[in-house]
């Protein structure tokens, strides 16, 4: 599960997983670095020492309650209809700004063809209302009043944050992967200890345990770019359906 995840912290080499079989038949799974570089003496490591590892530190605290999911889940859709709600109020507000505006360049041309202002005095105040239009209507479409894909990414995310540690508990080693790409980030190993990053916003969640600070926390998630959150969406997405299958 961890092929191609975790770089030797000696040398900075992607560590390769091999089977070794015990003189009892027993097989078992190991990290070791490929000594690429001559200076390192990173030494082979067993995966179960750092599958237990990830347990205890990290898939064991972000497990938490049917109960406090679905207050999660709750909040944050109730939240986020708050938000359309406010949202379309400000836009509104900043439509009737912009057609004032309109209206007032219409006046304008009309003081021009009237002859009671000069062309001069025409293009300036032309240029002001103009500039104002643009700047009104680059801040309106900040404010959208359509969170239904967006509500649907942070319930999911909650969903995957909660159910990590049944998820990296899976039999399939493909499903340990995904959740190990999508929870964790700059992997290494040394002196056979496992060093890491958690990713965005599975690391806020990490060190809160109340569900209402939690779904603030997801809401926040929502600064990151439309690139990212496409291919988190993408990620947890697969997740979800292969634990649903299970």
């Amino acid at each position: 599960m961890f092929k191609g995840l975790v770089r030797c912290g000696t040398c900075g080499c992607l560590m390769t997983c091999e089977t070794k079989t015990k003189k009892n038949g027993k097989k078992y799974n190991y990290l070791k670095c490929n000594h690429l570089k001559n200076n390192c003496h990173q030494k082979p490591i067993n995966e179960n020492t750092l599958i237990q590892q990830l347990k205890d530190e990290v898939f064991g605290e972000l497990k938490i309650s049917d109960t406090m999911l679905h207050n999660i889940k709750l909040a944050i859709r109730e939240n986020m209809k708050k938000e359309s709600y406010l949202n379309a109020s400000i836009k509104r507000g900043l439509t009737n700004d912009i057609d004032e505006l309109k209206a007032r360049q219409d006046r304008l041309l009309t003081a021009l063809l009237d002859g009671n202002i000069d062309r001069e005095i025409f293009k300036l105040k032309k240029a002001e209302y103009e500039g104002k239009i643009k700047e009104l209507e680059e801040s309106q479409s900040k404010y959208s009043t359509d969170n239904k894909g967006l509500t649907d990414l942070l319930v999911q995310i909650a969903d995957i944050a909660a159910n990590a540690g049944k998820l990296f508990d899976s039999p399939i080693i493909s499903k340990k992967r995904e959740i190990l790409k999508l929870v964790l980030s700059d992997s290494y190993v040394k002196e056979k200890k496992l060093y890491f990053s958690i990713t965005k916003p599975f690391d806020k969640l990490f060190f809160s345990k109340g569900y209402k600070t939690w779904c603030g926390l997801l809401c926040d998630h929502r600064t990151t770019s439309c690139t990212e959150i496409n291919n988190l969406k993408a990620k947890i997405d697969t997740l979800l359906r292969c634990w649903r299958i299970r």
